[in-house]
C-alpha cells in the first residue's frame, strides 16, 4: 500500500524512515530524528512544515512524544503529540496515507475513536498468525476490539487514515 502511494506521490514527505529500507528510489524527503539511514533528515515531524505536501507515514505516528514503549507497557513524555500531529496533517497536508497499529498507544486510540469521522479510513485486522492473514474492515467497533499482541504477535489491527486520495 505504501509503495502504491509513493508511485502516485513520488515526492512525498515520509514521516519515519520505513520505506528507504525497501530499496526504493529516494525522490522524497524522509524525516526521522533517530534513524541512522543516510536518506533521513534528522528532524522531529512536529517541527516540520507540511503545507500542501503529500505525506506518508507507516507505523510511526504512535511513537511521537518520545514514546519509549507501546502496547501493554505504553510510556510517553507527551501523550497528546500523536493526535496533535494528526490534526496538523489534516489541516496542512495536501494528501496523506498513514498507518497506525491499534492499541499500541492508548491515548491515540481514544482520540481516533472520537475523531475517526474526520478521516477517510479503512483497517486490516489479523485473523491468523502463521500464515499471516488480514481481513479488510470498515467497522470501527470491530477494529478497536482487537488487542495489541493478543492473540497474535504485535498489531492485530492496523488503521489506515487518508486524505486527498481515492480508495479503490
Amino acid at each position: 500500500l505504501a509503495n502504491r502511494y509513493i508511485e502516485e506521490h513520488p515526492y512525498c514527505v515520509e514521516v519515519g524512515a520505513v520505506m528507504p529500507y525497501y530499496g526504493l528510489p529516494n525522490n522524497r524527503t524522509v524525516i526521522d530524528p533517530y534513524d541512522p539511514h543516510p536518506f533521513c533528515t534528522k528532524i522531529n515531524a512536529e517541527d516540520f512544515q507540511f503545507k500542501n505536501d503529500d505525506v506518508l507515514s507507516i507505523s510511526t505516528i504512535e511513537h511521537m512524544g518520545e514514546t519509549t514503549s507501546y502496547g501493554f507497557n505504553f510510556k510517553t513524555k507527551d501523550s497528546q503529540a500523536s493526535s496533535l500531529f494528526l490534526e496538523k496533517l489534516l489541516l496542512d497536508a495536501k494528501t496523506f496515507f498513514v498507518s497506525i497499529p491499534v492499541h499500541a498507544h492508548p491515548v491515540l486510540d481514544e482520540y481516533l475513536k472520537h475523531n475517526l469521522n474526520k478521516y477517510k479510513w479503512f483497517a486490516y485486522c489479523k485473523t491468523s498468525q502463521n500464515p499471516a492473514f488480514w481481513s479488510l474492515s470498515f467497522d470501527d467497533k470491530f477494529v478497536f476490539s482487537h488487542k495489541y499482541a493478543r492473540p497474535f504477535e504485535c498489531a492485530n489491527a492496523v488503521l489506515f487514515l487518508t486524505k486527498g486520495i481515492e480508495l479503490e
